[in-house]
């Protein structure tokens, strides 16, 4: 079966992560989507492997530590892997 194409929020919210990490709080200003969307995206990026939890922060007023999300270290080796076939 043929994979569906990415949609473009999960595009934009990968090309964002992988620019810098952030929590989804910050993605969903930043691509300006609800929150509910931009963490099932980030959901699904991180089953997918291309992007993980780096680290869960504490902020104020959030009662659970808040994961901000980032590149994998697999798909960052994945990207030098591919980029150095083409030098």
């Amino acid at each position: 079966p043929m994979s569906r194409p990415p949609d473009p929020k999960t595009t934009q919210a990968l090309e964002a992560l992988l620019e810098q990490p952030m929590t989804a709080r910050e993605l969903c200003l930043r691509l300006g989507l609800p929150e509910r969307t931009v963490k099932d995206i980030c959901h699904r990026l991180v089953t997918r492997g291309q992007v993980q939890v780096l680290r869960k922060q504490r902020i104020p007023h959030a009662r659970r530590p808040v994961a901000c999300y980032g590149k994998s270290t697999a798909s960052t080796i994945f990207h030098h892997g591919v980029s150095a076939l083409w030098r």
